[in-house]
């Protein structure tokens, strides 16, 4: 308003205050003229698209959530004491222990036991779907004597990729001699390891003497079977004694799933190949491969989840 001797006033000072989610934009603007006001609306305006867009790409960290398959946390179990030591080799039929953990969605079950020097992991994986991520993607056990689901001691085996140029074969030239699972199973043959205390970091054979030793197999039920040995001198010390007192810590797993790609929304174009190996559209027939009649919907469910890692822990005892 301009007053009667003809000369602007200043207009009094305010304050705009702007809210978004929980983030507070305060704004102080001293105005003249009607262009001064235009203008502070304007970068008022701006700055709320701003802090819109950032929320939105803080959003990306839910979708990342998505893509993991946890297994809920079951209650401790302590570990059965063996006086024999456990052969790694990948066949479980002497593990006469109850299991640790049992997931169904996924087909896992995890057995503990331990001796006086080692500690012997078994997964039992009965989804093929599941069964294929560890063998194509890898697996990466996880040791934590701190009991806080950190991944402390890491044991990665099979190595992500090593099995990514393995062949499937045509129907017709495939059988049991070449089903390329039982081929990825015998090529797996190196393991990684991260933070254990006197073995160094690094890849390795599967099999040593002073360290882990890792085993994958096949059951006679078309199942998968991880078996690993670990000194328990590499997580707990050198002048470490079970004294009957429980030592608890925590063993984990992470199974990679596939990286999604473009069509992969397509569920029947996630997951296939020939009818012997880890593939087949699984239309109400039977699939070799697979050792059941995925019947249409529960094979889509197997396909829906092919991209999601799958994760679990489980509290142990040991004594």
């Amino acid at each position: 308003m301009r007053p009667a001797g003809g000369v602007y006033t200043p207009l009094p000072v305010f304050n705009i205050f702007y809210r978004i989610g929980s983030r507070s934009i305060v704004f102080f603007a001293e105005t003249t003229t009607m262009r001064n006001r235009v203008t502070a609306v304007c970068i008022i305006a701006l700055l709320a698209a701003s802090c819109g867009s950032s929320k939105k790409s803080t959003g990306s960290d839910d979708s990342e959530k998505k893509f993991e398959d946890v297994i809920a946390e079951q209650p401790p179990v302590s570990v059965t004491r063996t006086t024999t030591p456990v052969t790694v080799d990948g066949d479980i039929s002497e593990w006469n222990v109850p299991a640790a953990l049992t997931d169904h969605s996924t087909g896992i079950t995890t057995t503990l036991q331990a001796d006086t020097a080692n500690l012997y992991i078994a997964i039992h994986v009965m989804n093929q779907a599941t069964q294929y991520k560890i063998l194509r993607n890898g697996l990466d056990l996880y040791l934590d004597t701190a009991s806080k689901k950190k991944e402390q001691v890491v044991i990665g085996f099979p190595v992500a990729d090593q099995n990514m140029d393995i062949p499937v074969p045509a129907p017709a030239a495939a059988n049991a001699n070449t089903s390329p699972k039982k081929a990825m199973i015998q090529k797996a043959m190196m393991m990684q390891t991260h933070g254990l205390l006197y073995f160094h970091d690094g890849l390795h054979l599967k099999k040593n003497e002073h360290g882990p030793s890792v085993a994958l197999a096949e059951d006679g039920n078309n199942n998968l079977v991880y078996e690993a040995a670990v000194p328990l001198k590499e997580i707990l010390g050198e002048n470490f004694r079970l004294t009957g007192t429980p030592i608890s810590l925590y063993v984990g797993a992470r199974i990679h799933g596939f990286a999604k790609k473009q069509g992969d929304d397509k569920s029947e174009q996630s997951f296939t190949g020939t009818d012997e190996g880890f593939g087949g559209r699984g239309r109400g027939r039977r699939n070799p491969a697979f050792g059941s009649n995925y019947q249409g919907g529960a094979y889509n469910e197997n396909l829906a989840k092919i991209h999601k890692d799958v994760v679990f822990w489980v509290k142990a005892n040991v004594q």
